[in-house]
């Protein structure tokens, strides 16, 4: 492996002589990411720099992951060092050698029912870890870029949005929850952090294994497409869902994409539980009946969902209707009475004008 000479100088100097950059594995305008190598050790680490908003996420990365090491836990990167320097953010994590999911889809070009299941159940286990009772944690960004697979082991990663379950999402600012993609529905509305939203996300997750397509139709990729997608739209392509894992593992993605969260499933352990129940496999008549009635309640959440859409789809455009009508008015009526009060007062002021001449002439 080749030293990177010129992302190495992006290094404040005093840990150039500790670290050695080899690759630039992610970069944007206020956060980058590195693969480095430690001189004393040889170990290979990744290098995390953020600086604004970035290296406030650094910092509650950094909390976060000293809280979960206190608790020995093994679904998580092992978080080393952080240093900071003229208000910028360097933390040095485990390197994993593995592959993300979003990996595996691009590789393997789709993953079979059985896998899913097992790479499903893994994913599951590691997630129930952060659930300590007296503070349970919400990742808040869980996508297949942030969950990684290494010799068997699951490992979920990037913790600077996580939070204590039961706190209160701020304002969307969408740069400090989340991606767009993943985002839950009540998430949408600031309501406080539950175990759910990372479900509800995890669910789009496991579709995406399973079907590599997204469970919703984007027309548009802004903010209030993926909010309309996450709050109102039905998932597509249902039956293909069942056609790839079967009616019941399809039934339990669907529960974890339920847009209220007292339908949703609630925890890990039933998801785990459900994805490894001996009844997945259980005789033809009975998944028949449950194929039926999976069916049916699809159909109906389907048909709910797309009465909702279309109420809020009438409202917008009853509103883009008034906003055109408001602008129409404002352009002609008002301009018009404008341009009649400013030609009336020219003419105005010239008959005052020529009578002040006319009373001058008399005069004389």
């Amino acid at each position: 492996m080749k030293e990177n000479k010129i992302w190495n100088d992006y290094l404040p100097e005093d840990m150039q002589e500790h670290w050695t950059v080899y690759e630039c594995l992610k970069e944007s305008e206020d956060s980058s990411t590195f693969l480095v190598k430690e001189t004393a050790t040889g170990i290979l680490c990744v290098l995390k720099w953020g600086r604004n908003r970035q290296a406030e996420f650094l910092r509650n990365e950094m909390e976060i992951m000293k809280k979960m090491a206190d608790r020995k836990l093994s679904g998580i990167p092992k978080a080393y060092r952080i240093f900071e320097e003229n208000g910028e953010v360097y933390l040095v994590r485990e390197y994993i050698e593995g592959m993300s999911l979003a990996q595996m889809i691009l590789q393997k070009g789709g993953i079979s029912e059985a896998e899913i299941c097992r790479i499903s159940r893994k994913i599951c286990q590691t997630a129930e870890q952060f659930q300590n009772p007296d503070e349970p944690m919400i990742h808040r960004d869980i996508k297949p870029e942030n969950i990684l697979i290494c010799n068997g082991i699951c490992k979920i990663t990037d913790f600077g949005l996580a939070k204590v379950a039961s706190e209160s999402t701020r304002t969307m600012s969408f740069k400090g929850y989340g991606t767009l993609q993943y985002i839950a529905p009540e998430a949408w509305k600031s309501e406080k952090n539950t175990i759910q939203m990372d479900i509800y996300s995890m669910g789009i997750v496991f579709y995406e294994l399973a079907l590599l397509d997204y469970p919703y139709d984007i027309i548009s990729n802004d903010v209030d497409a993926y909010r309309s997608a996450h709050m109102f739209s039905r998932i597509k392509r249902t039956n293909d869902l069942k056609n790839v894992l079967g009616a019941d593992v399809a039934s339990i993605i669907l529960a974890m994409l339920e847009k209220p969260i007292q339908k949703r499933l609630k925890s890990w352990e039933e998801i785990e539980e459900q994805l490894g129940n001996p009844s997945l496999e259980a005789n033809d008549d009975l998944g028949n009946i449950v194929s039926l009635a999976i069916g049916k309640k699809i159909e109906t959440d389907t048909r709910i969902q797309q009465q909702i859409e279309e109420e809020n789809q009438k409202r917008k455009e009853k509103e883009d209707f008034c906003n055109l009508v408001r602008n129409q008015f404002e352009s002609v009526i008002v301009d018009f009475f404008e341009q009649f009060t400013d030609e009336y007062n020219i003419h105005l002021a010239g008959n005052d004008k020529c009578r002040l001449q006319s009373t001058s002439l008399e005069g004389r």
